[in-house]
């Protein structure tokens, strides 16, 4: 009817006539120079700093494996034998730091990583690692002590001023000026000890947060390893990362107290001052400027305590914002960040204690220049109060006024005559005191201050001999319980590495010795369900 009909070239789909685009190669992770630069040098970091530790987890958790009936103990002894000698592998991912030892690791035995995650290896190998550090940066702390407390012990009657920015004080003695530098290193050495009794705890059977369902005894594990016991919540084993930034808000507490003493180190080793230096091997001599004996060692001690007290901010930035259960790439780049801290904390206290001992005091210019600045005004004063029975504001106002007058005139405490006190007392209350000049003498002697204060904890020399004595008792006991930690843990470790050449010898029997008591409640047939699923 209305002519015949054609089918229309045109085609119904929207699509039509648009090119596609040709499919391109995905890149693969990871980038070559990423590779180069970053994940190689951190895995090589990863593996040659915890590899061992990385090594005895593994030992640890296949002699569990194999108790718990989720191995076989034959398997169990062929795996830990292959662990003597991982074998090389030719080709390495680096997805994380330590994927290499892991691949070489499950190459041996593919079962190895059941109940097992890289994250909780990780979290345990720098705790391990970290206990360590601990321990020997508490040895440091204790080498200063020592130092401090020798030295102190041979200057009890050295008298030296206590200043407060750059101002005379009072007199005491270096010998309790240096007690009280132990202080503050002895409660540290306290904090560390604390430090370390939340670090030796173990993360091991968290997996990735979560637990497993496999039977496998947390407890067991953790005592194999060394540690005091377990983290409780398996999230907060893996996510936490408070080990790390505990230890080092110590080492920059620490510093801030131990600076103020290398900043008076520094200043009695001036040259206009010349009171107390360090020994000759510390000392630099210019040979263009001979007159010159630069303390070096000091300078180099101050960089040293700067970069211990900036380290917490350091360490709490790049923390901060982490996710849930964060990444072990952050983990572990502040990891080796807080370990290549302590190394450098634990030198510079061995290096400050080395200083310490060899630190030469010239007894006769401590002595002369504690005679200056009217130290021991005070005594004046309470002389007045005391003896003379003034009120205690007026004897304070005309001790004032005769120190400030004196010292105008020139006058030093040792020239101070009592004419010259009734002189002032006359003007200012209307009558003279009448002191005789050899009480005068005695009132401001600044050996007599010293040795009157022999109060608990005072700068006369039978307190300060007492306080050496607790002090010493104290870093005696601190050093016993290293020791002690040391020991538990180099004995945890050598009979888990006993254990796995008995099950390597004789895996059957060793693993039931080993075991120590019936095999847990789920049983064989649990397991075997777990494992086909």
């Amino acid at each position: 009817m209305f002519g015949s009909s054609r089918v229309s070239d045109v085609s119904q789909n929207p699509l039509a006539g648009i090119k596609k685009r040709i499919p391109q190669p995905r890149r693969e992770f990871p980038d070559s120079e990423y590779a180069l630069d970053v994940l190689a040098p951190e895995a090589e970091q990863a593996e040659s700093v915890l590899g061992d530790a990385i090594i005895d987890i593994y030992r640890s958790h296949i002699l569990q494996l194999a108790e718990q009936r989720v191995i076989e103990p034959g398997d169990a002894g062929r795996a830990l034998s292959a662990l003597q000698a991982l074998p090389e592998l030719d080709e390495e991912r680096l997805d994380y730091a330590l994927n290499r030892i892991d691949d070489r690791v499950l190459a041996v035995s593919p079962e190895l990583q059941l109940a097992h995650s890289t994250e909780e290896r990780v979290v345990a190998a720098t705790r391990m690692i970290l206990r360590r550090e601990i321990l020997e940066l508490d040895e440091a702390l204790i080498a200063l002590r020592k130092a401090l407390i020798d030295v102190a012990g041979q200057h009890m009657t050295t008298l030296i001023l206590a200043t407060a920015n750059g101002q005379v004080v009072q007199p005491t003695s270096l010998g309790h000026y240096l007690v009280a530098q132990v202080g503050p290193i002895a409660r540290a050495s306290s904090r560390v000890a604390e430090a370390y009794s939340r670090v030796n705890r173990s993360p091991l059977g968290a997996v990735s947060g979560m637990s497993t369902a496999m039977p496998i005894r947390r407890s067991r594990v953790s005592e194999r390893l060394g540690f005091d016991g377990i983290i409780d919540n398996t999230f907060d084993a893996i996510a936490a990362t408070d080990d790390l930034s505990e230890i080092v808000s110590t080492v920059g507490g620490l510093a801030i107290e131990v600076s103020r003493m290398l900043n008076d180190l520094s200043f009695w080793a001036r040259d206009d001052v010349g009171l107390i230096v360090p020994g000759d091997e510390y000392i630099h001599h210019a040979r263009i400027q001979p007159q010159r004996r630069d303390p070096l060692v000091l300078e180099h001690l101050r960089l040293a305590f700067l970069a211990q007290v900036a380290a917490p901010q350091t360490v709490a930035t790049m923390l901060t914002g982490r996710h849930m259960l964060g990444t072990m790439t952050s983990r572990l780049t502040v990891f080796f960040r807080v370990v290549e801290l302590l190394a450098e904390t634990r030198a510079a206290y061995h290096l400050l204690a080395k200083v310490v001992s060899t630190l030469a005091v010239h007894r006769s210019m401590v002595a002369h220049r504690s005679h200056r600045g009217f130290s021991t005004s005070s005594e004046l004063a309470d002389l007045l109060a005391i003896d003379f029975r003034f009120p205690a504001d007026q004897a304070r106002k005309l001790a004032e006024r005769v120190v400030l007058e004196w010292s105008e005139e020139g006058g030093e405490a040792t020239t101070l005559t009592s004419e010259f006190i009734d002189t002032i007392a006359l003007r200012e209350i209307g009558r003279e005191v009448g002191i005789e000049q050899e009480m005068l003498a005695k009132c401001l002697s600044p050996k007599r201050f010293v040795e009157r204060r022999s109060e608990e904890g005072g700068p006369a020399p039978a307190a300060v001999s007492a306080q050496i004595d607790r002090a010493t008792f104290a870093m005696n006991h601190d050093r016993g319980w290293v020791r002690e930690q040391r020991a538990q843990i180099e004995g945890a470790i050598e009979r888990l590495h006993e254990r796995c050449q008995d099950v390597i010898s004789d895996p059957a029997g060793a693993v039931r010795r080993s075991a120590g008591e019936p095999v847990a409640a789920k049983g064989d047939d649990t397991i075997t369900d777990i494992q086909a699923t």
